[in-house]
């Protein structure tokens, strides 16, 4: 099961970074993880992600053409996986070996998604990414701080305008912004 980050409250009430380790023993006597210590982890997780927010405009410093970082920023829609299966769901959007059931991975609905954007918009390409988010497990990026260059030169006329498509079409809220990469190892 899925849990989206917009559904899972900020841990305000108490300090629970002591239980992270806690288990106990569960039906089958094997060892997990207590409720405590999954709220832990989450709390200490979701600590760590506010160090990394998202922002409008991409620091010179972070700009790989003129500084060559290793840090990995992505600039485009935020989205939860919720709003992403919603959308699949509300299209019949299907995976071509399973037509008679909903796509549960938020993955593959992008695939999918995607595909049909594709078909639908010439020059479409938007990368699915993981940033770091208190709000949004997915993002749909334009480029990368390391491959702007080269995908700007479409303009800015067709930035803005897959910006809007994808505002208006799957009725997302978000602003466009620079997200840190949640799969890369490399952080500023």
């Amino acid at each position: 099961m899925l849990i989206s980050r917009a559904s899972v409250p900020d841990i305000e009430v108490e300090d629970l970074s002591a239980y992270t380790e806690e288990v106990e023993q569960n039906a089958d006597g094997k060892s997990v993880l207590t409720r405590r210590a999954i709220l832990a982890r989450e709390q200490e997780m979701r600590e760590w992600i506010k160090q990394y927010p998202p922002m409008q405009q991409l620091p010179a410093k972070l700009d790989a053409e003129i500084t060559h970082t290793g840090a990995l920023l992505s600039f485009g829609l935020g989205i939860t996986y919720e709003h992403l299966l919603a959308y699949a769901a509300k299209r019949n959007i299907r995976a071509s070996w399973a037509p008679d059931e909903a796509i549960t991975s938020p993955v593959v609905a992008w695939v999918r998604i995607a595909r049909l954007f594709m078909e639908r918009i010439p020059g479409f390409l938007v990368y699915y990414r993981r940033p770091f988010s208190v709000h949004y497990e997915g993002l749909l990026a334009l480029y990368s701080n390391h491959s702007m260059r080269e995908l700007q030169r479409r303009g800015e006329a067709h930035e803005k305008r897959i910006i809007e498509f994808l505002q208006k079409e799957m009725e997302l809220d978000s602003t466009p912004m620079w997200y840190w990469d949640m799969d890369y190892t490399s952080y500023y």
